[in-house]
């Protein structure tokens, strides 16, 4: 996988260590994440009511959630894959949306651009 890679899909069950974490989970986005081993992806429960953003190491297995926000969209990786940068929903609109980056490892997401108003 090229660490720029990018693909939209959705599942209504995936064979990946999230289904222990996410109840009945659907992937909304997935994209490459700085090794060819390590993927990250939006995922939550089938009515997507919440979408969080998770790091899987597709050798491992090893998952971490990387943010706890109500709605996140299309990460995408710096090319050293030490960022992901994603949209994001304020808790108040489903519509406006920020871009926000956070770090691979884990950790307090930036907020990098606001909607306007």
């Amino acid at each position: 996988m090229h660490s720029r890679a990018h693909c939209n899909f959705a599942y209504s069950a995936i064979d990946f260590p999230v289904e222990r974490e996410i109840r009945a989970p659907v992937v909304h986005s997935l994209a490459a994440c700085g090794t060819p081993d390590t993927a990250v992806f939006a995922a939550g429960p089938a009515n997507a009511s919440v979408l969080n953003l998770y790091k899987l190491n597709l050798s491992s297995g090893e998952l971490k959630r990387l943010t706890s926000e109500k709605l996140v969209f299309r990460p995408s990786c710096t090319p050293d894959g030490k960022w992901v940068v994603y949209q994001s929903s304020s808790a108040s609109s489903n519509v406006a949306m920020n871009i926000m980056k956070v770090s691979s490892d884990g950790g307090t997401p930036v907020e990098l651009v606001q909607p306007p108003n």
